[in-house]
């Protein structure tokens, strides 16, 4: 009961910061939404770690599939980045 309470709890706050970062330039202006963007982005950034510190996450990301999936896609992105936006 204890592990589902917190992998809720992790979840939750980590779609909460997702949220916070896509949604604050819709609704609040200037520094609010600086600050808001940047509270999103540290919130998710330590939930998400501390899920994928968790067993069934971490033996999934640590696959050599996985791992080589996520190696290409940053690649395409990286590359397809420097075109779309004119360099580097």
């Amino acid at each position: 009961m204890k592990s589902l309470l917190s992998s809720i709890v992790l979840w939750s706050l980590f779609l909460v910061g997702l949220s916070a970062t896509v949604a604050s330039g819709a609704v609040l202006d200037d520094t609010q939404k600086d600050v808001a963007t940047y509270c999103g982005i540290a919130l998710s950034l330590v939930a998400g770690s501390r899920i994928a510190k968790k067993d069934p996450i971490k033996s999934f990301l640590s696959s050599p599939p996985v791992l080589w999936f996520l190696f290409l896609f940053n690649g395409v992105v990286a590359a397809g980045a420097a075109f779309a936006l004119d360099g580097v």
